[in-house]
């Protein structure tokens, strides 16, 4: 099935999402979730936490990271020398942290809903996924990845915005 992309006037985009869903069905349209993962400053903020790490020290830890999108954590032992050291350190509690951090950098944090993406299936959904509720919009419980990997006859459909520029 193909992807769509449509651009709209920002003050229309809800009112066409209200069309399609109405259109087709509240059981046969469901929003696009979105996972955070969790990047190598959160993955040792959230384990020093749990660790009982001194905020000073996470905070420490956590600020040595290069202020780039994506970084892991193997690159900022590579770049940042002082990083590396902490990683042996005699300090067991810092150590742990960041061994901890960096199992768990890259998993998946939270869940959102794509601004205004949207599958639409021929059939009720919940014969094909599993869904959720996420404050009052029914969004698919999978990634977009395995919907479009497993779940043929599904349209994957985005409204986009044009902003006004006054």
């Amino acid at each position: 099935m193909p992807d769509i992309d449509i651009d709209f006037d920002e003050d229309g985009r809800e009112d066409v999402l209200k069309y399609v869903v109405n259109k087709y069905g509240h059981d046969k349209v469901a929003h696009i979730i979105t996972f955070g993962t969790m990047g190598a400053k959160m993955a040792i903020r959230d384990v020093a936490r749990v660790q009982k790490l001194p905020l000073p020290d996470a905070d420490r830890l956590a600020k040595m990271i290069p202020e780039r999108p994506g970084i892991s954590l193997s690159e900022a032992y590579a770049e940042i020398p002082e990083l590396a050291k902490e990683k042996d350190s005699s300090n067991k509690l810092i150590s742990q942290t960041l061994k901890y951090a960096e199992v768990l950098e890259g998993s998946v944090r939270q869940t959102g809903v794509h601004a205004c993406g949207i599958i639409i299936g021929k059939d009720s959904l919940d014969n094909y996924i599993p869904l959720s509720t996420a404050k009052i919009q029914i969004c698919m419980s999978l990634s977009m990845r395995v919907i479009m990997l497993n779940l043929l006859g599904c349209l994957k459909w985005i409204f986009l915005v044009l902003k006004h520029y006054r």
